[in-house]
């Protein structure tokens, strides 16, 4: 079958699969591992429905004897199952056959270099390769089987420097479709060393050599350099043209377009008109010759539809599941896709029948897909209208009754009965004599400001700013009216913001204030609330909190009917940021109910909801004068998830919805509750944006990286998920922002090797601490980010040294991060001043100074002790670890004293007092070695009734304070040890008469 595959004989590879997976059903039944009575009507005169395999699947799971010794025949079937599946063109479910037999195979074999576990990874390397293009979310996948592959060759020491070469090309590749442009050029020139040992007999060096420079072209056309992309495009294909034969040619193809979208970028459109009739006709004249499909020519070489006849029997017997299955799995929309793509392109050459046929092709996949295009189909339309002008000329019946030399079937999924379209592709049809095009300035701009909007709405942050720059930066944009003046700052505003050019975004904000102050008669109202938001959160950038405070509440004072519903709770969950950047959880609290009333009385106005759930919401009432009952908030989410119809919960409003409900619950420091919603939230974006980078999903991975964070400290089984959302964060920011985001980026190279200290190894961990202070040294941060971010790297090597029993440094570097912080922390952050010094007595303790250990836990104690008196702090949570609000947290704050029954339950049972017991255990340790017996008793003794009143609680699930007056309350305030001090009575004398 794969001799068939390499052949592109599709229709014999599926027989040969068949007749394989007929007779390895049959001797399982022989052997008896399945029942006789098993239906494998398999027929090689007949492609197998799809949803039968899946049905045999299933059988398979359920029906198969576990304990028999054909365990090796079990994963051979899933494998045959999975190649008929990917033959099929359907990758993910070969995707999930292939696992299975690797699952069974792993157990089987010891050795990873086993050739049957060689396989398996062969199998999935190529199958998530292929699948990755219609999910990019696989690319994480296919890279670690295409790396895995390639491993597994070289450790077997055999010199297949055709297998590696290709592995190599295919590494570089799947890199820079994630946008590491770097690590992708790694993988071409390693490719390219191998490609130039070896000798000429081994394979075809020219199509090495050209696959590796198209790579290299594709990294240059993504950074931007469009002349020297041009120039290995041109060499790429003249190898290509050396070797390539048959439907391979339509890679040539591939290069044409390519080349053609280097020449648009340099502005050499003559040129790109040329190249793009070139591209067409060959692409064209292999369609026709080999019956393959014109659109699906467009999909990389690893995808088998990019050379399948369209005439396979195993494409027209597609059954109605299988067509829905196609449907769900992005088929359609990727097809979609295309058309759009082929529409653009004949729309540049001003072919405007062709054009507008592509772009309804585009509207029906779209239209037809389970993923929400609305913004896209809206443009379409639009675009439409305009080339069609007024009254409308052309539409898809009078494209049908033009003649062409275009074959029926090169146009994909065309009626059969349609005639083709007389299209000579060396002259262009200029078709704006025909159809009345607005060519004015306003409409030039607009569809600039469209394209570079689609483009931030990507991610593709540094390309939308090109976008907006050549408007802004055109001789008539003075002329323009003000409304699209307006757009323009605010567009270039956003786009400054998030590549952290903050500076810029002031100046572009400064000059629509300027303009704002002398408008002109009649022109529309500006856009006030967009643009103070944007000025908002460039101050949380800034760290100027309470400036951004100020400047987020004019956006909700200036917003009205024209602002977008979903901007205001986002500006609300970013004045709720900056009040906890400087520790006033209250407030914040008080933004983040606000918001959330404010959203559910839009709920409520949605004809989406039933009146079932618009009763509920009424009695859920939530006001920003009272703190939200969690067990409110936990109806909330029950009442959501049934009383909302399916449409209204996949949309952005519903995932900014458990935003914020999850931000309330992080804020009452219930973090696993919190990571609750917000993965919900993250999993409706994942549906509704198709790109990674979209600034929703990178809110999503930013709140969820916090919360899993702090939630790890009480529960290590989370650190994983942490170190994961962290990374994702910190590889977001480095792609979007192109690493003008330093100072963040070296915080979350920090945390990651705090998390990977407690998860992995300390060379790991130090690491990340090496590329933190590498970083710093050459950015040009401010000196105050510089020594609290040194301070903290400091500590982090402190730590591994500890770990590795180097006390000597440990102490050293202990010291140095502990100079670094007092020249730069203030007011509550001191705390972690009184943390290093618990580590460096720690340090002293492993060393035998007991005298220098005893002092320095005492300077530890009174600098606390000073610092919860000052600023009514719980002295026990604040030994927490920096990432936990409750470490900065006022015992008064009115939402700790709001605690009801079943939230204390609820910390009861999630580890929260467990974890306050352990923190009395650990002050008690400190004053066992100070000597002070009274203080270590009175801990202990704390620490032992928390322990004995969880217990307590586990067994009768119930848990009642009134009932048990002589229990400790972990979160009461009477029972906080504030410290002891040295012209007062003995330590904690207070508390001790309060406990007994």
């Amino acid at each position: 079958a794969q001799a068939y595959i390499a052949t592109y004989n599709y229709e014999n590879a599926e027989i040969t699969l068949i007749t394989s997976l007929r007779k390895q059903l049959q001797n399982l039944k022989d052997s008896g591992d399945i029942s006789n009575n098993l239906h494998d009507d398999f027929s090689e005169s007949q492609r197998p429905a799809d949803e039968k395999l899946e049905g045999l699947v299933k059988y398979l799971e359920s029906g198969l004897k576990h304990n028999s010794s054909n365990v090796l025949e079990r994963a051979l079937l899933y494998d045959t199952i999975g190649s008929m599946f990917y033959l099929h063109t359907l990758y993910k479910q070969a995707v999930s056959c292939y696992k299975k037999s690797e699952n069974i195979k792993s157990e089987k074999f010891e050795l990873k270099t086993n050739y049957r576990r060689l396989a398996s990874v062969e199998y999935l390397s190529k199958a998530y390769f292929a699948y990755a293009e219609s999910d990019p979310e696989q690319l994480d996948w296919a890279i670690t089987y295409n790396k895995d592959w390639r491993s597994i060759i070289r450790n077997t020491k055999v010199d297949d420097n055709i297998l590696i070469a290709k592995l190599m090309i295919n590494q570089g590749e799947l890199y820079l479709k994630q946008e590491k442009c770097k690590a992708s050029l790694r993988y071409y020139y390693r490719a390219k060393e191998i490609v130039e040992k070896s000798d000429k007999k081994d394979f075809n060096k020219n199509i090495a050599m050209s696959n590796i420079i198209y790579g290299h072209a594709m990294i240059d056309f993504k950074e931007g350099k469009f002349k020297t992309a041009e120039t290995k495009l041109l060499k790429s294909m003249g190898l290509a043209k050396q070797e390539l034969k048959g439907k391979e040619k339509i890679f040539i193809a591939d290069i044409k377009d390519k080349i053609a979208s280097a020449y648009r970028q340099q502005g050499e459109n003559e040129l790109a008109k040329k190249t793009y009739h070139e591209a067409f006709q060959i692409r064209k004249d292999i369609c026709d010759e080999y019956d393959l499909d014109f659109a699906q020519s467009y999909y990389s070489k690893e995808r088998l539809e990019k050379y399948r006849r369209i005439y396979d029997k195993d494409l027209s017997n597609d059954s109605l599941q299988l067509k829905e299955f196609k449907m769900i799995n992005k088929t359609c929309h990727e097809k979609a896709k295309i058309y759009d793509k082929i529409a653009k392109i004949y729309k540049f050459l001003e072919n405007n029948e062709l054009s507008l046929f592509y772009y309804e092709k585009a509207l029906d996949g779209y239209a037809n897909s389970k993923v929400i295009y609305e913004n896209r189909m809206k443009e379409i339309r639009e675009q439409m209208n305009t080339m069609r002008g007024e009254p409308l000329v052309s539409n898809r019946k009078s494209t049908r009754n033009t003649s062409t030399r275009l074959r029926s079937s090169s146009l994909p999924d065309f009626e059969k009965d349609s005639q083709s379209m007389d299209i000579d592709f060396d002259q262009p049809t200029h078709s704006s004599h025909v159809f009345n095009i607005d060519n004015s300035p306003e409409r030039t701009f607009k569809g600039r400001l469209k394209d570079g909007k689609s483009k931030y709405d990507e991610g593709k942050y540094e390309d939308a700013f090109s976008c907006y720059m050549k408007v802004y930066k055109d001789s008539r944009y003075n002329k323009l009216e003000e409304s699209l003046q307006y757009r323009t700052l605010l567009y270039l505003m956003e786009a400054t913001y998030q590549l952290n050019r903050l500076k810029q975004a002031r100046e572009y904000f400064d000059e629509a204030i300027r303009l704002m102050k002398n408008p002109c008669n009649g022109s529309k109202k500006p856009p006030k609330a967009e643009f103070y938001t944007i000025i908002g959160k460039v101050c949380i950038k800034e760290e100027r909190f309470i400036e951004a405070i100020e400047q987020l509440t004019k956006a909700i004072n200036y917003s009205d009917q024209n602002t977008p519903k979903i901007l205001m709770p986002q500006v609300r969950s970013d004045i709720a940021k900056a009040y906890i950047a400087i520790y006033d959880y209250e407030n914040a609290e008080i933004t983040l109910v606000d918001s959330l009333e404010k959203q559910l009385q839009d709920l409520k106005s949605s004809s989406n909801i039933s009146d079932n759930l618009r009763k509920e919401l009424d009695i859920l009432k939530f006001s920003s004068n009272q703190r939200p009952e969690n067990n409110k908030l936990e109806q909330l989410i029950k009442h959501l998830e049934s009383g909302i119809n399916k449409i209204l919960l996949n949309t952005l409003e519903i995932a900014l919805l458990y935003d914020t409900i999850g931000s309330i619950y992080y804020l009452h420091t219930l973090y696993k509750q919190a990571v609750e919603c917000y993965k919900k939230s993250e999993d409706i974006k994942n549906k509704i944006i198709t790109s990674k980078h979209n600034h929703h999903k990178l809110a999503s991975v930013e709140y969820l990286s916090k919360a899993y964070f702090a939630y790890a400290e009480s529960d290590p089984e989370q650190l994983d998920s942490a170190k994961r959302y962290n990374r994702n964060w910190r590889l977001l920011i480095k792609n979007n922002t192109k690493l003008d985001d330093n100072v963040l980026i070296v915080k979350l190279m920090i945390i990651q090797g705090e998390i990977v200290l407690k998860t992995d190894t300390c060379n790991a961990s130090r690491r990340y601490y090496d590329s933190a202070k590498k970083l710093i040294a050459q950015s040009d941060m401010s000196s105050s980010h510089k020594n609290i971010a040194l301070s903290n790297i400091f500590c982090g090597y402190a730590m591994i040294d500890f770990e590795e029993k180097k006390y000597k440094t440990a102490a050293e570097k202990l010291f140095k991060s502990m100079n670094l912080a007092e020249k730069e922390l203030k007011r509550k952050e001191k705390i972690f001043i009184a943390d290093i010094k618990d580590k460096i007595a720690n340090v002293y303790r492993q060393q035998g100074k007991i005298h220098l250990a005893k002092k320095m836990y005492r300077e530890a104690i009174k600098m606390r002790e000073n610092i919860c008196n000052k600023y009514d702090l719980d002295f026990a949570q604040s030994y927490y670890s920096k990432e936990r609000l409750e470490k900065y947290r006022r015992i008064y704050n009115k939402d700790l004293l709001n605690d009801t029954p079943q939230l204390k339950k609820f910390k009861m049972t999630n580890k929260a007092c467990l974890e306050k017991a352990k923190t009395y255990e650990k002050i008690a340790e400190i004053y066992k070695i100070l000597e002070d017996d009274d203080f270590f008793s009175l801990y202990t003794k704390k620490a032992l009734d928390i322990k004995h009143e969880r217990r307590r609680q586990t067994r009768k699930q119930i848990y009642t304070i009134e009932e048990e007056p002589s229990v400790v309350n972990c979160n009461d305030s009477s029972s906080i040890y504030i410290g002891p001090t040295s012209s007062q009575s003995p330590p904690g004398i207070r508390f001790v008469n309060n406990y007994f």
